[in-house]
């Protein structure tokens, strides 16, 4: 074993060496093991190594981008598994799949590189090449890896008021694939056929900007069926996401009056439309 760093405490840091075993084993240092916990997540990574990360980080993830993005479908998610170290050596044995991606073969020396939130594991010449030339890596896959944004852990929660005979769905917490159906279907359930506009206040969620699209489809057919539907939220993304299919104000009141002068509008309109003339059968 090569150590070339010492990993600092909070983060996961540090370069080593090993040699992989002849069963496909490689070494995790108790280092990381501490901080990824067992079992940890293993998946492709970009430019050919592999990723591990801990259940806690990997599982948000999967939350945030497994139903919208078919990259994190296919290259991180299908290719995914939990390993287990063991407690006494710390060797974990890498799947032959993944190792053929990362073209680390039995006998050959691999690069264990902890990188903040996860573990990257190379082949060592391909992580000399890599490390040497960091700009070539691809950014837009990037994010994915790292998760630039601090992963919410706050859980999702919702309550129901009315104002003015008009239900108001406040949330709370991280909106990920979950969230979205149960919000979804709340929708359904407080607009009957009566009810002419509802309000969903997002003010105090979180992760609209990857918004669940079954919660999407609910707010589509709202709008389908006439119902006015206004959302609040100061987010400059899920606003440009959602106004497509809703209108979208900053505060509760801005909706209040917008939904006034809507309805106001919708029945002078209905009281003052003259009755439709007869279609003319071109008869003189």
């Amino acid at each position: 074993m090569e150590e070339i760093d010492v990993a600092e405490d909070g983060l996961l840091s540090g370069t080593f060496i090993y040699t992989m075993d002849p069963k496909g084993r490689v070494i995790m240092p108790r280092r990381f093991r501490e901080r990824l916990g067992v079992p940890f997540v293993l998946t492709k990574g970009i430019g050919g190594c592999l990723l591990a990360m801990s259940r806690e980080r990997w599982q948000p993830l999967v939350d945030r981008y497994s139903s919208e993005s078919i990259i994190f479908q296919r290259f991180y998610l299908a290719g995914a598994v939990e390993c287990r170290p063991s407690p006494k050596s710390g060797r974990f044995l890498i799947p032959h799949p993944l190792r053929e991606f990362a073209e680390i073969l039995p006998a050959q020396e691999a690069t264990v590189a902890g990188i903040g939130v996860a573990v990257e594991i190379w082949n060592k010449q391909r992580w000399e090449r890599a490390s040497k030339h960091p700009e070539q890596r691809d950014r837009r896959q990037l994010r994915f890896e790292l998760d630039l944004e601090p992963v919410a852990t706050e859980p999702f929660a919702m309550r129901v008021r009315s104002l003015l005979g008009i239900p108001i769905v406040e949330t709370k917490g991280t909106m990920d694939v979950r969230a979205g159906r149960l919000l979804a279907a709340r929708m359904q359930e407080v607009t009957p056929g009566s009810v002419p506009a509802v309000v969903l206040d997002l003010r105090q969620a979180t992760r609209l900007r990857t918004t669940p699209s079954g919660l999407r489809w609910a707010l589509a057919q709202q709008r389908a069926r006439g119902v006015a539907v206004c959302l609040l939220t100061s987010d400059p993304a899920a606003n440009r996401l959602l106004s497509r299919y809703a209108d979208v104000f900053a505060t509760l009141e801005d909706a209040l009056w917008w939904l006034e002068e809507h309805t106001a509008g919708e029945s002078a309109t209905t009281e003052t439309a003259p009755p439709e003339s007869p279609p003319s059968l071109g008869v003189q």
